[in-house]
């Protein structure tokens, strides 16, 4: 299911309005979050903000989907004033089932801080692993569960943050994964030059 997520984004490229292309798709030059990209996260930052957090806002948008909380956003029901973020719900739907689960909200809300421009001059590895990892280490015991794992993998994987075979070292415990094991794992792999 991990290595699904560079798929559900070439699906999502295809069948979305907004004409998001493959992150895959680019020239010789490093890879860097496309400018519509970036707006899309700048627009999610300011959504958070307005709703006063994260967690309230996956709330109102999985309601407003004619969701809950449990079973996730459904993108494709969300009312119009939504569809600024529908591309980028579809980029971490991996499984492409039309559902973002929290863990995968958390985690974008997480990768959308990352790259909003007050930010990006101040990025350093460690802020960049902790603020990953604490989005969507549930109950802060500095472990992720293999679904919070698997979640936040699906999401820098869609982004092109986090390349197949970190997700596959990653997952190959089967289970949970701690943070210096992600720490470890992001300082090998993790393409800080994309968020730039």
């Amino acid at each position: 299911a991990l290595g699904a997520g560079v798929a559900a984004v070439a699906a999502a490229a295809m069948c979305r309005p907004t004409k998001l292309v493959d992150s895959k798709d680019r020239s010789s030059e490093r890879a860097k979050l496309r400018s519509d990209v970036v707006s899309a996260m700048a627009s999610l930052q300011a959504r958070i903000a307005a709703a006063g957090g994260e967690s309230k806002l996956f709330t109102n948008m999985a309601t407003a989907s004619g969701s809950n909380v449990r079973t996730g956003i459904v993108t494709d029901n969300l009312p119009t004033e939504y569809t600024d973020l529908t591309a980028l719900l579809r980029m971490v739907d991996s499984e492409d089932i039309g559902q973002t689960a929290l863990i995968e909200f958390m985690a974008l809300a997480a990768v959308a801080s990352l790259v909003a421009p007050r930010q990006r001059s101040q990025l350093d590895m460690n802020s960049i692993v902790f603020g990953l990892f604490a989005a969507v280490d549930d109950n802060c015991d500095g472990q992720l569960t293999a679904a919070e794992g698997e979640g936040l993998c699906r999401v820098l994987q869609a982004f092109d943050l986090l390349p197949a075979s970190a997700v596959r070292e990653l997952s190959a415990s089967g289970g949970a994964i701690d943070l210096s094991e992600f720490r470890a794992c992001c300082r090998r792999s993790f393409d800080v030059e994309a968020l730039l």
